[in-house]
């Protein structure tokens, strides 16, 4: 095999909570977390050249080396100790940057299931999951993919029960949130709501869509407030939306809809006020193969 295409799932928040912080200064989070079918499309090809390169459309590179799929490449052949790494990997970017919607995780997270298929590695859903875990704290959970409970600083991912099928609308303000802004401003915040967590996955397991939006919560909301976001929140609920929240650290804000019809009325509305918006559902998924190809 030469070449492989992937599928690579953003993933949505909902219930963010921190319960500690390591003496390395890492956050210890609590979250539940959704992959849906919102997705990057990851090639990854094989060629005669001794070096990687990447390409990644709908995205301006710095410097391909600073990239996630580049980093997530690199820290595979290190760990298996391969030289022949003459990969060519092309982005197609769908997941909006700057989210919280886990793009750039996702498209690793690909990149790692890719290039265990193109080198035979072998390697299990675990040790794919230790590899991402050393580039990026969300790749672990993008590997696993579905409906997770995930702790630690990413590294530990629990299934749980998958969530009911919905219609879901995520909208992108125009601006980002810095991801290591938002956790100096929940340190130096008064967080005075935590999620219930158990109650969450409880409503889930029960399949009661209801009762498990009410159980979201992100406890970077109280600290990461845009103008924006408010508009887009009461937007979402006029339409019908369950408990418009933002995912992440931001400043992607999602809403579930019971009704397919509200669902792409909130979407309509949304785009027609220039804001960037999508219709995704939820999925059992990580990243899966399109296409492959032997050249």
């Amino acid at each position: 095999m030469k070449s492989l295409k992937l599928r690579a799932p953003a993933k949505l928040n909902f219930s963010i909570d921190i319960v500690g912080v390591r003496e390395d200064g890492y956050h210890l989070m609590k979250m539940i977390m959704q992959t849906v079918d919102l997705c990057d499309t990851i090639t990854i090809e094989k060629n005669q050249q001794m070096s990687m390169k990447i390409h990644c459309k709908g995205l301006v590179l710095d410097s391909e080396k600073d990239n996630i799929a580049y980093k997530s490449a690199e820290h595979f052949f290190n760990v298996m100790g391969i030289v022949d790494r003459g990969v060519s990997i092309s982005i197609e970017k769908q997941i909006p940057s700057g989210a919280g919607m886990g793009g750039g995780s996702a498209d690793g997270a690909a990149v790692l299931v890719g290039l265990n298929i193109l080198y035979e590695a072998n390697l299990s859903e675990d040790e794919l999951m230790k590899i991402g875990e050393q580039v990026g704290a969300d790749i672990p959970f993008c590997i696993y993919g579905g409906t997770a409970l995930v702790e630690g600083i990413g590294e530990k991912v629990t299934p749980i029960s998958d969530f009911p099928h919905c219609h879901i609308v995520v909208a992108k303000p125009s601006v980002s949130v810095n991801t290591k802004a938002a956790f100096r401003a929940y340190d130096d915040g008064n967080i005075t709501k935590h999620p219930d967590i158990q109650g969450l996955i409880s409503a889930i397991k029960w399949q009661d869509i209801l009762l498990a939006t009410k159980k979201f919560c992100n406890v970077f909301e109280e600290v990461v407030d845009l103008s924006e976001m408010s508009y887009i929140k009461e937007q979402m609920s006029h339409h019908g939306g369950l408990r418009p929240m933002m995912t992440g650290s931001g400043s992607a804000i999602f809403s579930i809809f019971t009704k397919d019809e509200d669902a792409l009325s909130c979407y309509y509305h949304l785009c027609e006020q220039d804001i960037k918006a999508y219709i995704c559902q939820p999925i059992k998924i990580g990243p899966n193969i399109i296409l492959d190809h032997d050249k």
